[in-house]
């Protein structure tokens, strides 16, 4: 999901002084990443429990229940050192229970929509 700037979000959703546009194309981390820098959005990253709500609701209703999307959330450059796509550590964590595993395979963190966790 990407958080962007009008008029390539306005078939998205705005919460309270933000544009969110979610893509129904499963992709992996990388090119969900580039397709959001394309449309001149970053992937998004919610700074609240509010705004992890909206969120929530949102992509369960564009997507369905199940669905899982890519937050702008990694530890990409220190393993389980968790910032956001500026280099800022995150304020809101929502984890699921024992994530983040720091499994070598989990380098980026996804939204998992059944439980409204981060994963």
């Amino acid at each position: 999901m990407c958080l962007c700037s009008p008029p390539v979000c306005l078939k998205g959703t705005k919460i309270p002084g933000k544009y969110f546009l979610v893509d129904t194309v499963k992709k992996r981390y990388h090119t969900a990443n580039e397709d959001c820098i394309a449309k001149g959005g970053l992937l998004s990253t919610p700074l609240s429990s509010d705004e992890n709500m909206q969120l929530y609701v949102y992509v369960h209703q564009s997507i369905g229940p199940n669905a899982e999307i890519w937050l702008g959330i990694n530890d990409m450059q220190t393993e389980g050192v968790w910032r956001d796509q500026a280099g800022s550590n995150i304020r809101y964590k929502n984890w699921k229970l024992l994530q983040p595993d720091g499994s070598s395979q989990t380098a980026a963190a996804k939204r998992w929509f059944e439980s409204n966790t981060f994963y």
